[in-house]
């Protein structure tokens, strides 16, 4: 496990959503793609991500309204990141101490975001022996 790379698990095809758009759309969004997910961004610059625990947590235990709650309300917006050359383990110890179950990944140089990983990979991973 030490050897495998975060980008080796990583997904690179990163889902995001308007910060303007209400959660009722960002629901429908997470069943269509089945992720638990988004990213949010705010004038072409991601600036939080959106879980479906938010939703539970910030929304409906509030019972707020779906349709008038917006993405960039609910979004944790202090990202916690990884690069693509951490290692699995490094992933692993940061959500556990995090208490996160996914972590968007940063290119060091660009400072762009280029994928996200999450338990679900890592745990992927161990089913299918990928990991070194």
């Amino acid at each position: 496990m030490n050897r495998t790379k975060v980008k080796d698990l990583m997904t690179e095809d990163l889902i995001t959503i308007s910060g303007d758009e209400n959660v009722i759309y960002a629901s429908e969004l997470m069943i269509e793609k089945n992720i638990g997910s988004l990213l949010v961004y705010d004038d072409s610059e991601v600036i939080g991500i959106i879980t479906e625990r938010d939703i539970v947590r910030k929304v409906i235990t509030d019972c707020k309204d779906l349709c008038e709650v917006m993405a960039i309300e609910i979004a944790t917006k202090d990202l916690i990141t990884i690069t693509p050359e951490d290692t699995i383990e490094h992933a692993l110890i940061t959500m556990y101490r995090k208490n996160i179950k996914r972590i968007p990944v940063k290119d060091p140089v660009s400072h762009e975001l280029v994928g996200i990983i999450t338990t679900h990979d890592i745990i992927a991973a161990f089913n299918t022996l990928e990991l070194a």
